[in-house]
């Protein structure tokens, strides 16, 4: 009887001392987590039920099978939904990207998921894409094609760029952890560069020229009020400012799905595309003496973001 007592007592002392040292057990999970961010922002929907709106988040969601639908919310029949299945095991962590384009084949994203594997101290990668037959890159040297498999990695945030011809190239920064394995499954978009929908330009000018649109971001509303303004497109640039709800703010660039805007003039920052949204104001040119006027679509790239 004293001999159980001791096995008791040491059993619970070494699980108290793993939930406070951060680490969690994985038979004891009982629920996924999801996340997903879009650009443009979309309506999400699980078994065709809404549950939110990008950028959404749900650390506790019962396992199961899903059907996952991304609507994008004010762009009526302009850009098609995205709609993929997902299959959330016990202690998965899930997180979809997604870039909606003009059509299907200009769209692209990645879906990452995280599961814990038997040896604790092993870290895995793997990538699949579409199309297959990708160069993957990890942080900056090339490593071969997909689908690959890296295994026995050093646990820390890697750069991962995958490119094929004709196609644009994804760049994701991911963490690699200990004692899990990372499968990033990748959709490369058609052409150099994403389309947007309604962003024209004027090549010869008219007589008199069509109005210049200027591009401008407006703030969105953010879990904290505040929006961080950082020296680099991704959450390791430094914090530059904060900018709030409703404040508009001219871009020059878009980059893994951030802004690159001027929040003060003469200087510029990048901000995180899942709590933002494209406007445009119109200014009128001077006329001149052409005597057509043609007009083409911008391509502009996109990507999927997070603050």
């Amino acid at each position: 009887m004293r001999k159980r007592k001791i096995f008791i007592s040491v059993l619970i002392l070494i699980s108290g001392s793993l939930l406070l040292g951060g680490c969690t057990l994985p038979f004891l999970s009982k629920s996924a987590s999801l996340q997903i961010l879009s650009s443009p922002r979309a309506t999400v929907m699980l078994n065709n039920k809404i549950v939110g709106e990008t950028p959404f988040f749900n650390a506790k969601i019962k396992p199961n099978n899903y059907n996952l639908k991304l609507v994008p919310v004010g762009q009526g029949d302009n850009i098609l939904p995205y709609q993929t299945q997902l299959n959330l095991k016990n202690g998965l962590k899930a997180a979809l990207n997604w870039n909606f384009g003009a059509s299907l084949a200009s769209s692209s994203g990645y879906l990452m998921t995280q599961e814990a594997i038997a040896n604790r101290k092993k870290a895995v990668l793997m990538i699949i894409s579409e199309p297959s037959g990708a160069t993957v890159k990890l942080d900056g040297q090339d490593i071969g094609t997909t689908p690959i498999q890296k295994e026995d990695l050093a646990p820390k945030q890697y750069n991962i760029e995958i490119k094929a011809p004709g196609y644009r190239a994804e760049e994701i920064v991911a963490n690699v952890e200990a004692g899990y394995k990372l499968v990033i499954k990748v959709k490369l978009g058609q052409g150099g560069e994403n389309l947007q929908l309604g962003e024209l330009t004027a090549s010869s000018s008219a007589t008199p020229t069509p109005a210049q649109e200027i591009k401008k971001v407006e703030v969105l509303k953010t879990p904290t009020g505040w929006l961080r303004v950082r020296s680099a497109a991704g959450l390791s640039g430094k914090e530059l400012t904060k900018i709030h709800p409703g404040e508009k703010y001219p871009f020059f660039d878009k980059k893994n799905g951030w802004y690159q805007i001027e929040y003060t003039k003469g200087k510029k920052g990048w901000v995180s595309g899942s709590y933002v949204r494209e406007v445009t104001k119109t200014k009128e040119t001077q006329k001149q003496p052409a005597p057509t006027t043609s007009l083409s679509v911008t391509p502009t790239p996109t990507s999927p973001a997070n603050e």
